[in-house]
């Protein structure tokens, strides 16, 4: 399956179905069917916001909805731990424009929405600002020397725990202007030993970004050991890993 790739800063069109509220027809009580609300869904620089816009119909996300958005490249974005704003409008005329926005916390991107009953393996996510403190000098100078596209080590080091293990390891990009990467950055996996609901892979993401300045030692091909300075930090809304069902 195709990796999904947010671009920073793009406000992407998207939509949200909310859920409404029977209606007494005739003295029956009958479902009515979702509202299907317009908007802009970005992400930027830790900031993860969905902005709804409706014309000429009032509508209302509340706290405790299911905000689910299908964007404009066809991948969804489902929204958790949201501050939602209330509700505003705009109209000089008879026309009115309603719109709110809401601010996310957590966000799982995945080419279908996340399910209460899918189950988690492994996530992979950066801690912010804490690039230069994950540094392993020996894998991030190899890797700046060699050619895209030539084999190179990228694992700095596993760790077992509680329920799984713990990896440090380095991602790679580059341009068509360069035959080397240019842009060089540590990403942290954890991988359970069993299936994980959503709550406990949080959960152990922020007990590792709670973690303590500790030194992490590996020993190098030429045999000394080579410290990593770590100090995590609580894990941003835009460090989320794409954490997909399985």
């Amino acid at each position: 399956m195709q990796f999904i790739k947010v671009e920073q800063g793009k406000a992407f069109y998207a939509e949200i179905e909310l859920a409404q509220p029977s209606m007494i027809v005739d003295g029956v009580d009958t479902p009515q069917p979702p509202l299907t609300i317009g908007g802009t869904f970005t992400i930027d620089k830790g900031d993860i916001r969905l902005r709804l816009v409706k014309f000429d119909a009032f509508f209302h996300v509340g706290d405790d909805d299911e905000i689910i958005v299908r964007t404009e490249d066809n991948w969804f974005a489902t929204m958790m731990d949201n501050v939602v704003f209330g509700g505003g409008q705009n109209g000089h005329t008879d026309k009115v424009a309603f719109n709110q926005a809401i601010i996310s916390n957590t966000t799982l991107v995945a080419w279908t929405a996340w399910k209460p009953e899918y189950r988690v393996r492994r996530t992979c996510f950066r801690v912010p600002n804490a690039d230069y403190l994950l540094r392993h000098y020996p894998t991030y100078n190899h890797l700046a020397n060699t050619r895209v596209g030539r084999a190179n080590p990228r694992n700095v080091f596993d760790a077992t725990i509680t329920g799984g293990k713990v990896r440090l390891a380095y991602s790679a990009g580059g341009s068509g202007d360069s035959d080397y990467y240019r842009d060089i950055w540590p990403v942290l996996e954890l991988e359970f030993d069993g299936p994980t609901t959503l709550e406990e892979m949080r959960q152990q993401v922020n007990n590792i970004n709670a973690l303590p300045v500790r030194r992490v030692v590996r020993r190098s091909a030429r045999g000394r050991a080579d410290p990593i300075a770590a100090h995590p930090q609580r894990m941003g809304a835009s460090d989320q890993g794409q954490t997909l069902p399985g």
